[in-house]
């Protein structure tokens, strides 16, 4: 468990379960929250990866921790997050009714045109996040669970698709290798997933590697390429943020010292199955603006 490390951390669960995402929008753009986009390039190029080695056919992707459907804005239809604060900023859209702004929410993505080769699916401890993103069209199918409880698993294995990939951009800390051992006991086998775990600094992820080891998983890590999350609330926050990364034996020097928090790229594949390796993540962490050698 991470009780530990979450003591000291800022705490936004409130935004994450509104029955529309206006109070998340405002408060992440309020503490800069931005990992989606600082990790779409890379995510983006792994996806793409994916997709050509699928012959054709359009992937899974099942984001863990989806809240509204961020990530699947961003990759699937290509929507910058800062044009997101911003639309959810408007005047019209803040008075809108829960009914009206999922209206006008589907009409927004209906009109873009989003890359047909992917499919997104969520899931969330959030009932109402996850609702919302279903509704209005920006997941294909979402589901409510805490797979950190056992009896958890059983209830939502038949509705779940092949899965290709995996992403999460941040849940990591909210859940434990429970989690993966109870999606990997429920998931297809015949189609085992990538997973790609933007896990900030301050965590240590070996518990859920050995986990996916047990599974058959290899995993590599990305160590100079560093997605900024989001800053931090205040100097207390900061402060604590610093002594839990020293924790874990790394420096925090032009990263958490400078008032955000910061996380790494863990790629974990199924054995046997051919893709990125550490080198290559090291050649995109070279060409991406956020990575810091």
């Amino acid at each position: 468990m991470y009780d530990v490390e979450n003591s000291g951390k800022a705490d936004f669960l409130e935004t994450y379960n509104k029955t529309t995402p206006i109070s998340y929008y405002n408060t992440m753009r309020a503490h800069q929250y931005q990992i989606p986009q600082t990790s779409k390039a890379t995510t983006e190029a792994i996806l793409n990866d994916v997709i050509e080695a699928s012959g054709g056919r359009p992937i899974n992707v099942l984001d863990l921790g989806c809240s509204y459907g961020v990530n699947a804005a961003v990759l699937k239809y290509n929507i910058d997050l800062e044009t997101l604060y911003q639309r959810y900023r408007l005047h019209e859209l803040q008075t809108a009714s829960r009914t009206e702004l999922l209206r006008l929410d589907h009409e927004y993505y209906s009109s873009i045109q989003a890359r047909s080769e992917m499919n997104f699916f969520g899931m969330d401890v959030a009932e109402d996040a996850v609702r919302y993103a279903v509704e209005c069209g920006i997941l294909s199918r979402g589901w409510c669970a805490d797979l950190e409880k056992k009896d958890e698993w059983a209830r939502i294995a038949s509705g779940i698709p092949e899965i290709d990939v995996i992403i999460s951009t941040g849940c990591v800390g909210y859940i434990t290798e429970k989690t993966f051992e109870g999606l990997l006991r429920v998931l297809s086998p015949t189609r085992k997933p990538l997973i790609l775990s933007y896990v900030l600094r301050m965590f240590d992820f070996s518990p859920i590697e050995r986990c996916l080891a047990r599974h058959g998983y290899t995993t590599v890590r990305a160590e100079s390429q560093f997605f900024k999350q989001r800053s931090c609330v205040d100097h207390e926050e900061r402060d604590f943020v610093i002594a839990q990364v020293h924790r874990q034996n790394k420096k925090t020097s032009h990263l958490e010292d400078d008032g955000d928090l910061y996380a790494q790229l863990f790629l974990s594949r199924p054995d046997g199955l051919p893709t990125f390796s550490e080198a290559n993540l090291q050649q995109l962490a070279a060409n991406q603006i956020h990575a810091i050698a």
